[in-house]
């Protein structure tokens, strides 16, 4: 599954798995997708859930009042509904439609529209829309064991605007998520369907965030090597703001580097992989752990030795 809510997931060797019904259908000028799914098998476990049991297992964070949120284990949902559609409005543009039922929670709508570049040295650009509403009581009748507060609604818009200057490709990103409520979205499902993703960074759980990327990234024509880097500044509410922010994260610039090189020969099918990215805090954490330890002012590192099949 590769949809913008639920997917792979990204850097884990074992990806996120889902259980139930799914079909395509394919045009000539676009294809279109539905399903039905009841299980989740997400990133870095081993078990299958059912729906509402999946939707919990990494952190919680808080409900709205700074208490713990107590949703996992107390929802009740019985699938997940998904409509989608991939259509080639011509040669460069190209429109993606899709709307995500979580019945007895919420439901979420996305729309994106890209100009896609297909030659050297032409600007693409791209922008996105999101809606999310609550369906009944968010998932329980008690609010600190609901999933999605009533009281709440969510919109997110973004876009994108860059060029592909022979070996190199440079882009300014932008995400906003407005203060109608958080975005929300179970990290058991997948990552970020934002234009300012990056490795190692989340933006589910907040609301009235703004977020600024800057990515470039590097093919090689001589060797099999590719080099990715970002930078990035994400705009969040106060930590105490437990309303728009979810798990007490302050304010940061993150810096990310991604090279990549394919072995060929009798290796051919190995590729090697380094991953660097560094959170700086920018927002105020009250000098509480809570609000820095394995958040912000740190560094991560990857190595891996990939082999495709």
């Amino acid at each position: 599954m590769n949809t913008p809510f639920i997917n792979l997931q990204d850097g884990r060797m074992r990806p996120t798995e889902v259980q139930g019904f799914w079909g395509q259908y394919k045009l000539e000028k676009s294809k279109w997708y539905a399903g039905w799914l009841n299980r989740f098998s997400p990133r870095g476990t081993v078990e299958w859930y059912k729906t509402s049991e999946s939707i919990g297992i990494y952190s919680v964070g808080v409900n709205q009042d700074g208490s713990k949120s107590e949703y996992k284990n107390n929802l009740q949902s019985s699938g997940v509904a998904l409509l989608g559609g991939d259509i080639s409005l011509s040669k460069n543009y190209k429109l993606q439609l899709w709307n995500q039922y979580v019945e007895n929670i919420f439901n979420s709508s996305f729309i994106q529209l890209d100009k896609i570049s297909i030659d050297y040295d032409k600007v693409y650009f791209g922008i996105q829309i999101i809606r999310q509403t609550v369906i009944n009581s968010g998932g329980n009748e008690a609010i600190n064991k609901t999933y999605f507060n009533p009281s709440q609604s969510t919109l997110v818009f973004g876009g994108r605007i860059g060029q592909q200057i022979k070996q190199w490709n440079h882009s300014l990103n932008y995400t906003r998520i407005t203060k109608s409520g958080r975005y929300l979205m179970p990290r058991e499902w997948g990552r970020d369907p934002f234009y300012t993703f990056l490795v190692g960074e989340r933006n589910e759980g907040f609301g009235d965030l703004s977020a600024y990327v800057f990515k470039t990234k590097y093919t090689s024509k001589q060797y099999p090597l590719t080099m990715s880097g970002a930078i990035g500044y994400f705009n969040l509410p106060d930590v105490k703001n437990y309303v728009l922010n979810k798990y007490s994260f302050p304010s940061y610039w993150q810096y990310n580097i991604d090279a990549r090189y394919a072995l060929t020969g009798f290796w051919k099918g190995w590729e090697i992989q380094f991953i660097y990215f560094y959170k700086k805090a920018s927002g105020n954490t009250y000098n509480e752990a809570k609000n820095y330890i394995n958040k912000v002012d740190m560094g991560h590192f990857n190595f891996i030795l990939n082999f495709h099949f």
